[in-house]
């Protein structure tokens, strides 16, 4: 298949309703107070392919104890002229058992073309208080403020 990935990314939300989309929050990374924990996300894909077609795209999820997940049914989506084939998936309620790295497939034709590995963590309520930036998918540690 002759394609390339030029975007896959998981955030809070996309907007679509313009002939741009516009994400809030991406992060490859989580904090979870408790599990099991559901979050509401979003998954935004875009290809470039050689063949304007249909193609079928899937989204799979790979959990760390290795049960498949199928967070987007196939379904057949359109290129456009130019080769863009842009695709975006809402999900309300992304299932997370327990800690790990979760492994998001994309696939394509029935193929897997690309993974995003969602890494998720036990937040912290001992001695550091750990500060998740969703925007960048980085944690920090820092000492607990004093009592004053």
């Amino acid at each position: 298949m002759n394609l390339t990935v030029q975007a896959f990314l998981l955030c809070d939300s996309i907007d679509n309703s313009s002939n741009r989309a516009t994400m809030l929050a991406m992060y490859d990374k989580l904090l979870a107070g408790r599990f099991p924990t559901a979050r509401k996300c979003s998954v935004f894909c875009r290809l470039y392919v050689k063949e304007p077609r249909k193609y079928l795209i899937a989204l799979q999820m790979e959990t760390p104890n290795a049960s498949l997940v199928q967070l987007l049914a196939p379904r057949m989506f359109r290129a456009k002229p130019n080769g863009i084939l842009q695709v975006t998936c809402n999900i309300e309620k992304l299932r997370l058992t327990h800690e790990g790295i979760y492994n998001l497939k994309l696939l394509v034709d029935g193929e897997p073309v690309s993974e995003f590995h969602l890494t998720v963590q036990y937040k912290n309520s001992g001695g550091t208080t750990r500060i998740a930036d969703r925007n960048f998918g980085f944690t920090v540690a820092r000492p607990p403020a004093k009592p004053g």
